[in-house]
């Protein structure tokens, strides 16, 4: 979650400064390139979040409290 919580700050800071270049107009900025790193670092972060959710369901499908919960609520 860490890593993941630093690639989600890297990003935003790396999308300011497109932003920010934008702004003013900059024609020597290499845009392709910074958007290119952008959408590798939201590449990275979707796979490091799927990751996490899988990892997350198979937690939950061990879990005994979950598995009361199911118990429970079928016979309910």
């Amino acid at each position: 979650i860490n890593e993941t919580n630093m690639v989600s700050k890297t990003l935003k800071n790396e999308l300011e400064t497109v932003r920010d270049h934008k702004q003013i107009n900059d024609t020597t900025f290499d845009y392709n390139q910074a958007l290119n790193q952008c959408l590798l670092k939201s590449d990275e972060i979707q796979s490091r979040l799927s990751r996490m959710n899988d990892v997350s369901s198979i937690l939950r499908k061990r879990s005994p409290i979950s598995n009361r919960r199911k118990s429970r609520l079928s016979t309910s």
